[in-house]
């Protein structure tokens, strides 16, 4: 982990069939954006 703490995000196998696509792709979304430590 990075100075400071962080999340850690991983793939899974078990996101919920009443999680809204577009959750989703929000998600993807913000991990392409700022998931990386600079």
């Amino acid at each position: 982990m990075a100075p400071g703490g962080g999340f850690i995000l991983a793939t899974v196998h078990n996101i919920r069939p009443e999680v809204p696509p577009e959750n989703l792709i929000a998600l993807f979304d913000t991990a392409l954006e700022y998931g990386r430590y600079k």
